[in-house]
């Protein structure tokens, strides 16, 4: 190259093979390079030895890996901006959520049937909350804004306004109250509803239950086509719903205790005492003038719960006849019996050979599974029992529920101003009555 530019460049050296030749016989050979994924050959004193395709190979993959990339972020680059997006969870604590922790809190038997899958997976999280919890939850949902972490006598009154400025708190706890009031209610037994035909009626006036004794026989119609009126003679007899209930109260020291079971063990066991208001009046009035009212054999000795005495009870009960002079034509399907003879019943009932006394025949029992048990422990007398009739043919009792609403209601009830603490009512409306005398036949040894 020239020196400065004013200087012009002298001519490019032109070198022959020979010359090459000459130049590589008196130079020393350089030390292979080694350069990293480059392959080539290996030489005579077993070094590596640079492969130029190989290079070649290796720079133009590099470019076109650094060609892509820039474009790559080109692109991206005249992309538009996409506005952040922001996801909001749904609240998964539901009243219901609340509501079944509550019931997995306080130990409600057969909680997946009263809740999804998802609620209950949801509300496992939160199986340990108590009172303050819920309470402090559904104030703080309806705004109230103090730090609070634990009730006392100092924010209750604030805290319980609050929870209830909405419905939310009060739909948890009916809800919560009458799933267990419900619970303590169907675990005593319901043996009234075997053997009665259930009628809903809408308030609480007096209805007429009628006992028809004759006249509805259809006759044969002339040439003129007249039909005959029924002229039937009723026995009418009147009753009604009644109204039976309680109240509760989550009291103030409840509340402080943080005492979940005022929620959960009360309510469980107030629907114990309507069940078990419901069977007293129903089986008073059954019991009442019981020997009078019913068909029966007379009472003897040998009335004693046996096969002999089951004999002549379906032998007299088979004999009666309606109020027109026919056979009664219905037949008994159910053995009612005090608790005290459900075991000799249950051993007639399921036993293929005849039992007398302590020994078996090997004669067939024809009455093995032909009767239902049915025992109830309201049953004063270990030694009256009877034969009923299916009730959807011929009923032995009547039972009315007001609106048809055979459970306990739960209303959630406002705590007079004096009262600090939470209310909560349970009603029952219903009414009992006998039915029809023939579809009882009564065995009794006195």
């Amino acid at each position: 190259m020239a020196d400065n530019a004013n200087q012009t460049p002298a001519e490019p050296i032109k070198a022959s093979a020979e010359d090459a030749a000459k130049v590589a016989a008196g130079t020393q050979t350089p030390a292979p390079v080694q350069l990293p994924g480059v392959t080539g050959t290996t030489g005579g004193d077993g070094a590596q030895l640079v492969d130029a395709d190989s290079i070649a190979a290796k720079v133009l993959e590099t470019l076109k890996a650094q060609i892509k990339a820039e474009h790559l972020a080109g692109i991206r680059a005249e992309r538009p901006a996409v506005p952040a997006a922001h996801v909001v969870a749904k609240p998964a604590e539901t009243e219901a959520v609340i509501t079944a922790a509550l019931c997995l809190a306080g130990g409600l038997s057969d909680v997946e049937k009263h809740f999804d899958e998802r609620t209950l997976e949801a509300a496992h999280k939160r199986r340990n909350i108590g009172l303050q919890e819920m309470l402090l939850r559904a104030a703080k949902a309806n705004g109230y804004d103090a730090d609070v972490f634990k009730l006392h006598d100092g924010n209750l009154r604030e805290v319980l306004r609050a929870a209830f400025a909405t419905h939310s708190i009060a739909n948890v706890t009916s809800a919560t109250y009458g799933k267990f009031l419900l619970n303590g209610y169907t675990a005593v037994e319901s043996v009234w509803d075997r053997i009665s035909l259930i009628r809903p009626v809408n308030d609480f006036k007096q209805v007429t239950g009628v006992r028809v004794n004759g006249g509805f026989e259809f006759e044969e119609v002339g040439n003129s086509g007249e039909l005959k009126s029924a002229d039937a003679s009723d026995e009418a007899r009147s009753f009604g719903a009644k109204t039976y209930g309680r109240i509760s109260t989550i009291t103030r020291k409840d509340i402080i205790n943080d005492d979940l079971g005022a929620l959960t063990v009360v309510p469980s066991r107030l629907g114990r005492g309507a069940a078990t208001k419901l069977n007293k009046v129903f089986w008073q009035e059954f019991e009442a003038n019981n020997a009078t009212y019913f068909a029966k054999k007379a009472a003897a000795a040998g009335n004693a719960f046996s096969i002999d005495s089951l004999e002549a009870a379906v032998t007299g009960f088979s004999k009666q006849t309606d109020p027109d002079g026919s056979p009664l034509a219905v037949s008994p399907e159910m053995l009612l019996v005090p608790k005290d003879l459900e075991i000799p019943a249950m051993k007639v009932m399921g036993s293929q050979l005849l039992i007398g006394g302590s020994s078996v025949s090997t004669a067939s029992n024809v009455f093995a599974g032909r009767y239902q048990i049915v025992s109830s422990f309201y049953l004063s007398s270990a030694s009256t029992w009877w034969l009923v009739a299916n009730p959807g043919a011929l009923n032995a009792m009547e039972v009315l529920f007001l609106n048809g609403q055979r459970n306990p209601t739960i209303e959630q009830a406002e705590a007079d101003f004096d009262v600090l603490g939470i209310a909560v009512r349970g009603y029952h409306d219903f009414g009992v009555a006998k039915g029809e005398p023939k579809a009882c036949y009564r065995m009794a040894t006195a």
